[in-house]
């Protein structure tokens, strides 16, 4: 028995590589993989984490044709802008107090 708890016995090449229960083939390539999609998914999901907005955190995960990423981001303050500079809150009376507001600011 190895350390894993399993009695089954390696095979003289060593190829497979065994686990409790699975024996997998290390001779030939993984067939069930993630797709694209799902991969680019998780790493916009992954991107929305770094998020800071107590309201919504959205990420992005930008691909070319070649299924290459070109670009990833999240909903931030843009570099060079503190987040502690500006309020995070969205329904003050005081549009100063918005950061809505400043976002549209931002972006014009």
């Amino acid at each position: 028995m190895d350390i894993t708890g399993s009695s089954k016995e390696a095979p003289a090449d060593g190829n497979p590589e065994f686990t409790d229960h699975v024996v997998r083939d290390l001779s030939k390539k993984r067939e069930n993989f993630i797709s694209w999609d799902d991969y680019f998914m998780s790493v916009a999901f992954l991107s929305a984490m770094r998020s800071k907005d107590p309201c919504s955190q959205v990420g992005a995960c930008i691909i070319n044709t070649d299924n290459r990423i070109v670009g990833i981001g999240y909903n931030g303050m843009p570099l060079g802008c503190s987040d502690d500079d500006f309020p995070w809150g969205k329904d003050s009376p005081d549009l100063l107090q918005r950061k809505y507001m400043y976002g549209n600011i931002l972006l014009q």
